[in-house]
């Protein structure tokens, strides 16, 4: 396949739909988990498996990433990443924070 113009928009308009679903559900449930404390505990293992999945395409795809991009490429955008997630939470979701250590009771 070669690189184009349409494919590259293709590609892009594909992930940034995925993101805005994705991001419209994990908000959908945040706004629940500010109801219902117990929602908290189901974000966090959600998240969980998600990272596992990741981890797991990731290694799977490892021969391939490996020719595109270094290690500390790829870990320096997962830290980024994870700041900025960590980062929103605390802006947009104190109150959750301090509640998650009773959220599975």
């Amino acid at each position: 396949m070669a690189i184009s113009t349409p494919v590259v928009l293709g590609y892009t308009a594909m992930h940034l739909a995925g993101f805005v679903r994705f991001g419209l559900a994990v908000s959908g449930l945040f706004a629940l988990a500010e109801r219902e404390k117990r929602v908290l505990a189901l974000i966090f293992m959600l998240g969980c498996c998600l990272a596992v999945v990741f981890v797991a395409m990731v290694y799977g795809l490892s021969q391939w990433v490996r020719d595109a991009m270094t290690p500390w490429v790829f870990l320096a955008g997962h830290a980024l990443a994870g700041a900025a997630v960590v980062g929103a939470l605390v802006y947009f979701h104190r109150r959750l924070i301090r509640e998650f250590p009773t959220a599975a009771e």
